[in-house]
């Protein structure tokens, strides 16, 4: 990462970032002996919305499907934050973060999940996640105001979008504060910010948020109101 000033409190900062999430993909169990759960610690220990995942029990015991990660998650990490500090301290910023997810490879899958491909749930449009990959998420955010809230009066307000892809990101990692979590969606939202004290600040953020490629769409409008302290 890096940071910039210029004469007029102008800031910027820039960041890359690559995760590499190691062995979080599921394996299919085999289908002899039958019912054995041979790769069972390769579920996922709880599920949110949006990522592909199989059932690693698709051989050895169909009754009892248990869901497992299906692509690597393999992330690359574009970071970029601008303020224009000309009539500082009121500062006009953006913000812009691309996400791609850029271990997801449909044949490695493929070859990794076997017959278990079969049976991949299918999108809006009739496709699996190995078909039609989705694999980036982006942000972009527009704020005036302080920079930071830390005396009272200060103030701030804040528009953006956002939009994850269902294979951009771990969904399980995800803020539940957009569409109680995960992936698969986009999210329209805004938001101010106000001091009540020194380091004290109302918050109030309201969130649409929808579904981009699940059958039934499924949306959720959320509204926050916060209250943070800091000492």
């Amino acid at each position: 990462g890096a940071n910039a000033n210029w004469a007029d409190h102008s800031t910027f900062t820039g960041g890359a970032a690559y995760y590499d999430f190691y062995h979080i993909e599921g394996e299919l169990n085999p289908a002899l002996p039958a019912g054995n759960s041979l790769y069972a610690n390769s579920a996922v220990p709880y599920r949110k919305p949006g990522n592909t995942t199989f059932n690693i029990n698709f051989l050895s015991n169909l009754s009892s499907p248990l869901y497992a990660l299906a692509p690597q998650y393999r992330l690359l990490d574009l970071y970029t934050h601008y303020e224009w500090g000309r009539f500082d301290p009121l500062r006009i910023g953006g913000t812009a973060e691309f996400v791609r997810n850029v271990g997801f490879n449909a044949q490695e899958i493929t070859n990794r999940i076997g017959l278990a491909a079969q049976a991949l749930p299918t999108d809006n449009t009739g496709a699996t996640g190995l078909q039609r990959p989705r694999v980036i998420g982006f942000l972009a955010e527009f704020q005036i105001g302080a920079s930071s809230i830390v005396r009272r009066g200060d103030w701030n307000a804040f528009i953006g979008y956002r939009r994850l892809e269902r294979d951009s990101v771990v969904a399980e990692l995800t803020s539940a504060d957009y569409r109680l979590g995960g992936t698969d969606q986009t999210a329209e939202y805004v938001g101010f910010s106000y001091g009540l004290a020194r380091n004290t600040a109302l918050i109030v953020h309201y969130i649409a948020a929808k579904s981009l490629d699940l059958a039934p769409q499924y949306n959720i409008d959320t509204w926050l109101v916060d209250v943070q302290a800091s000492f």
